[in-house]
């Protein structure tokens, strides 16, 4: 009798730690499966929200003297063509972009941001009175639409060649 009690405790025991360890290692697969869903969820939240993607190509113009334009005797003006895209599946809210120039050693030069128009043109003056100027971002781009960017920033001074532009997109999820 004594040999069966021994046997039926080895037996309970070794059910006891397989239960255990069984039980451990599906927590650890649960805790995993999670942080998977977790993931999975955020890229599910990313892939419905808005996506602005840019192809923009920015040019330095200087001043011309002999303009019949005052604008265009007295300042030179950043020439920004190109067009926005929204490959997201959410509607972008308020769309515009935020230019800067930079110089060699990083220092901003031009900080502007612009509204993106329905109709695609919008010239403005980054020169006093007109610097910094809140401009109102109206505009909405649908899923998978696209616009027309021609924008022309009108800015005191010249920027030199070895000047470095950013166009980033500005815009709101729903």
């Amino acid at each position: 009798m004594k040999k069966t009690t021994i046997v039926v405790s080895f037996v309970l025991l070794l059910l006891l730690a397989l239960t255990i360890a069984t039980s451990v290692f599906y927590n650890i697969e649960n805790a995993n499966l999670r942080k998977q869903v977790a993931s999975l969820q955020e890229e599910i939240r990313l892939v419905k929200s808005a996506n602005i993607v840019t192809a923009l190509g920015i040019t330095e113009v200087p001043l011309t003297p002999t303009s019949p334009n005052s604008w265009d005797r007295n300042c030179s003006h950043l020439w920004i063509t190109g067009s926005v895209f929204n490959s997201g599946l959410g509607m972008a809210i308020g769309v515009g972009l935020n230019i800067l120039a930079y110089d060699g050693s990083n220092k901003v030069l031009l900080n502007e941001t612009m509204p993106i128009l329905d109709n695609g043109y919008i010239v403005t003056y980054a020169v006093p009175p007109y610097t910094n100027q809140a401009r109102p971002l109206t505009t909405n781009i649908f899923s998978q639409q696209n616009m027309t960017v021609i924008m022309g920033i009108y800015h005191e001074g010249v920027f030199s060649n070895s000047t470095r532009y950013e166009a980033v997109p500005v815009y709101q999820n729903p």
